[in-house]
């Protein structure tokens, strides 16, 4: 198999921690450990601002010094859809990539929960996928994203997301109805993540106990809400990837409480279930 000098431009890496951060690392250690050499350039490696779950960045501005210093590459692979990063990469590279087949992996659609704001997002997701359309080849993980760029006429593979198997695999808890249904939420703490959303649900439930992984801007909020009685609810911060698999085995649920369809799956799900969870 020929060595490949791959590209690989997202909003968040490592060591970031999100979904998108760790999808990333993932696919850059695979690829590395296939023999290819592989360049990640994340908005990290710039100033930007963040809104909700969108990272605006400047950081498109230095990518051309990644090219003079790492390239040339074989395959640029974008990864979005993260408005100022992705789509000026695509903008960019679709038309001057240097002879570089040029991927674009989908990882979520916008939604918001506010009309205003999914109004644009859908506006931008039209310009966006136009924009598309000069890519080598295009990605999604789910049939559900690839349908609006098959829509536009757009071919695309569809690669599910994956887990650990050495690190995510079911223990022996086994929920016998009669303790307490053990439920796990694990994620940021940000407001699309709706965390509050688990915790209202099962304080005061005896039946119920919720463990809370993670850290976040709203991390406070989210248990101030839990009553200094409360025994039922509690928070451990954050847990390292190595450590979560057991987590998730001494827990019989694994929850998503986000308020937004752009959250609608997640790696977590699937390592929830590797290990023993109920979604």
């Amino acid at each position: 198999m020929a060595r490949l000098r791959i590209l690989i431009i997202a909003s968040e890496a490592p060591p970031r921690v999100s979904g998108v951060a760790k999808a990333i690392g993932e696919i850059a250690d695979g690829l590395r450990a296939r023999g290819h050499e592989v360049v990640v350039f994340s908005s990290a490696d710039a100033p930007g601002l963040r809104w909700d779950r969108i990272r605006f960045s400047a950081a498109m501005t230095r990518v051309g010094a990644v090219l003079d210093n790492d390239g040339p590459f074989d395959i640029i692979n974008i990864h979005g859809p993260s408005p100022s990063i992705s789509d000026l990469a695509l903008l960019r590279f679709t038309k001057w990539n240097r002879g570089a087949k040029v991927v674009y992996t989908h990882h979520f659609s916008l939604h918001f929960g506010t009309w205003l704001a999914d109004l644009a997002g859908r506006i931008y997701e039209l310009f966006f996928r136009r924009v598309a359309k000069g890519c080598e080849e295009i990605v999604t993980t789910t049939k559900d994203y690839a349908l609006p760029f098959e829509r536009a006429g757009m071919d695309v593979s569809v690669i599910p997301w994956g887990f650990d198997q050495d690190r995510f695999s079911p223990g022996e808890r086994h929920y016998s109805g009669e303790d307490a249904l053990r439920i796990l939420a694990v994620g940021q703490f940000r407001r699309y993540k709706g965390m509050a959303v688990a915790v209202r649900a099962v304080v005061g439930q005896p039946e119920l106990e919720l463990t809370l992984v993670g850290q976040g801007p709203v991390l406070s909020s989210v248990l101030q809400q839990i009553p200094p009685s409360s025994t039922n609810v509690r928070h451990t911060g954050r847990v390292s990837d190595g450590d979560l698999g057991q987590v998730m085995r001494e827990h019989d649920v694994i929850l998503l409480p986000s308020r937004t369809r752009a959250e609608a799956f997640g790696i977590v799900l699937l390592e929830g279930m590797a290990s023993g969870c109920v979604p």
